[in-house]
Formats: structure tokens, C-alpha cells, sequence
């Protein structure tokens, strides 16, 4: 199952201007795109071996490129 949401955020910098060298990388404005795959509740444990697992990590890692792909092509 898949958890979606996306927010807006903005950077306040407290105490002085920021390095030189982190304002290319602390942006000012910047839209979040949170994803969480997850197992539905059961009553079962959950059990998963170690080959699953690394398959889950790489599978929801591809489509959370592609969404993510998705939602900056319409942004």
C-alpha cells in the first residue's frame, strides 16, 4: 500500500545570512513529496526475508522515482 502526500515549505534562516556555499543548497521555497509503502495491518506477525526485502527497497525506491518524475513534470 502506498501513502501520498505533498506539501509546500519555506526556509527561514534565523541569526544571519546563510554561507555562501549552502545557498544552492538550502532553497528558499520547496515543495515535499512524501511517499510510505507499507504492508496492511494483520493479526498475523509480519514476516519478511532478507532477498524480499532488498527486492521491496528496490522496487518502491523505482517507483518512487517515477513519481516523483510525474508530479515535477506537472509542477
Amino acid at each position: 500500500m502506498l501513502r501520498a502526500a505533498i506539501s509546500a515549505t519555506e526556509t527561514e534562516i534565523k541569526g544571519g545570512p546563510l554561507a555562501s556555499d549552502l545557498v544552492g543548497v538550502v532553497p528558499k521555497h520547496a515543495i515535499v513529496l512524501d511517499l510510505d509503502y507499507y504492508t496492511p495491518p494483520s493479526d498475523q506477525p509480519f514476516v519478511i526475508q532478507k532477498g524480499k526485502m532488498k527486492d521491496f527497497i528496490r522496487s518502491s525506491w523505482e517507483r518512487t522515482k517515477k513519481t516523483a518524475a510525474f508530479v515535477h513534470g506537472r509542477l
